[in-house]
């Protein structure tokens, strides 16, 4: 008499690595990730009680990795591991302010399956940025290339900080600022001012990197375009 053991299926699991994430982000209670700057992992920790190999759950053949957003598909599905079947996933950059789910399904190699969802947010990333002008009374405008800003050798620049704060966070707790060839070179005023010397291609290039009360950080940077005047014209006398 031949006895079968009946197959048992596998049991899905969802657990969650916030390291790489940085500030704010957290895999308690509420688990919290951010839509930019943020490597935000969903383990999968499924297990099947039928395995030889109990620490690689050899019996689990398949995972599927799907993500919804308050209920519709966002992408489904997401990630198919075979190859390494029982695989985490990496979360893409998701539009911020939004809560999901993640619902993963893991099969063995009899066709049984199980399947489970883990609800998450996505919080707005903090967003650094700033205005130019000449004479600020005058206004400011864009600091890109489309904007055309531009300064004369020596002349003074002035700055003002326009970022956006992350979610959850109220005010920008510190600003770093990189003048290349400019005077002075750095500043950690909110809205600063400089003037710039034309040494090479990328002088004139302003940098901004912001850190807010929740500790998360961004950087942009501009190039404003460098005038150098021409010498002064004087009529000089044939000899």
């Amino acid at each position: 008499e031949i006895t079968v053991s009946p197959n048992n299926p596998p049991q899905a699991l969802i657990s969650c690595d916030a390291t790489n994430c940085g500030p704010g982000s957290s895999c308690n209670g509420t688990w919290i990730a951010y839509n930019r700057n943020c490597q935000f992992h969903l383990l999968n920790k499924s297990t099947d009680p039928d395995s030889t190999n109990p620490e690689n759950n050899n019996d689990i053949v398949k995972s599927i990795w799907s993500i919804y957003q308050d209920g519709t598909a966002w992408g489904d599905p997401w990630l198919t591991c075979i190859a390494d079947p029982v695989c985490d996933m990496q979360l893409p950059a998701l539009p911020a302010s939004k809560s999901y789910y993640a619902k993963l399904y893991v099969e063995d190699k009899v066709g049984a399956s199980n399947e489970t969802q883990r609800d998450f947010y996505v919080r707005g990333e903090a967003i650094a940025d700033f205005e130019c002008s000449l004479k600020p009374e005058e206004g400011w405008q864009g600091c890109d290339n489309f904007n055309n800003f531009r300064v004369s050798e020596g002349e003074i620049a002035y700055f003002r900080d326009t970022s956006l704060v992350s979610e959850g966070a109220t005010s920008v707790s510190f600003w770093s600022w990189t003048f290349t060839d400019g005077t002075p070179s750095t500043s950690n005023l909110q809205n600063p001012s400089a003037s710039f010397e034309e040494v090479d291609a990328v002088s004139g290039t302003v940098k901004l990197e912001i850190t807010d009360n929740v500790g998360r950080t961004d950087s942009t940077s501009y190039q404003v375009l460098i005038t150098v005047p021409l010498p002064e014209w004087r009529e000089v006398p044939p000899f």
